[in-house]
């Protein structure tokens, strides 16, 4: 936090100095016009919209040549996809692209929503988003992403009881997790940028963000076990009463991310402690998982616990937020 002296300027008014740093980053100059906030005993400053959009980034063009990595186009692809930046161009000068690097932009903008390759010739591809990003809600997205999340872990109970799965429901539902993560984040990014006042709104958005990349990563830790045990086959030999313990505590996972989700979206402080108590029961059963289970399962075992970290986290996080947003406990007091 920075203090500055308020001064006066001619008999009435009163002036505070802008930030040197603060105004090169905007690229202000005198005479441009900012708003001021009145929020609660504070304010804050505001530039226009036409001053922001004239700073932000829509639109680059990308040198294949430069490239260490012509995977890394397709990584690059889905960072403008959540920067926010719409047209992408990515050209070679010394010759045509190669079809290792197009086909990872194919692939990139096939697993986005409203991302399309518009343009294709042997030395340039064009890449450009179709989104109207002011129609998606990010609790919307959150739910749709634990369901998705919920499919998955069904999924891997019928694999543990060896019943017969086809792999390509694991990849599609994988593409699903990351396609919605990916929009959740770019939403809240793009609000990151916008105009808001509301202080609850840019707590919760933070949340949001947290829970987004977690709960996909979540998903990445579910399919992988799946895909390991389906090729696998045989290999852990797991006992009825392993497949037993591992369903147990699969299911058990399954429905603490359902409530922690649920209760983030809906800010119940009553909901999210109700999850952290879940947590707190399911770390007593892993633990005594890991006493009974034979050697063949503690792999289950020990990627479930992750699992579990991982929503540990994201239950921590929606504490904090309804803790600061609401809570029927805490009252705020002024000091001094």
């Amino acid at each position: 936090m920075e203090a500055r002296k308020v001064q006066r300027l001619g008999t009435t008014s009163l002036v505070v100095t802008l930030p040197r740093d603060w105004v090169k980053r905007n690229g202000l100059k005198p005479g441009d016009l900012v708003y001021i906030l009145e929020e609660g005993e504070g304010l804050r400053i505001e530039l226009p919209e036409a001053v922001k959009k004239a700073r932000r980034l829509e639109a680059v063009k990308l040198n294949a040549d430069k490239l260490p990595d012509p995977l890394i186009a397709g990584k690059l692809t889905s960072c403008f996809y959540i920067l926010g930046i719409e047209d992408a161009i990515i050209e070679s000068e010394k010759g045509p692209l190669s079809e290792e690097l197009v086909s990872a932009l194919r692939r990139s903008a096939a697993r986005l929503s409203g991302v399309e390759v518009v343009e294709e010739s042997p030395s340039r591809v064009y890449v450009k988003t179709l989104l109207d990003i002011s129609r998606i809600s990010p609790p919307s997205i959150l739910r749709q992403l634990i369901i998705a999340i919920t499919k998955l872990t069904d999924l891997l109970v019928e694999v543990v009881e060896g019943k017969a799965v086809n792999q390509q429901e694991f990849v599609e539902l994988g593409a699903e997790v990351f396609r919605l993560q990916h929009l959740v984040i770019k939403h809240l990014i793009s609000a990151s940028l916008g105009k808001t006042s509301d202080e609850e709104q840019r707590k919760m958005n933070s949340a949001y963000m947290i829970a987004a990349s977690l709960i996909g990563l979540l998903g990445d830790h579910i399919s992988k076990m799946a895909l390991e045990l389906m090729r696998a086959g045989e290999f852990y030999k797991l006992t009825p009463r392993d497949r037993e313990i591992i369903e147990d505590l699969l299911r058990n996972l399954r429905d603490l991310g359902n409530n922690t989700i649920g209760g983030l979206v809906s800010s119940s402080t009553k909901r999210i402690l109700e999850c952290f108590k879940g947590i707190s029961d399911m770390k007593a059963k892993l633990q005594e998982a890991k006493r009974v289970a034979s050697p063949e399962a503690m792999y289950f075992i020990s990627k479930i616990e992750d699992c579990l970290r991982i929503l540990e986290i994201v239950d921590n996080t929606a504490i904090c937020t309804s803790l600061l947003v609401k809570s029927p406990w805490i009252e705020r007091v002024e000091q001094g």
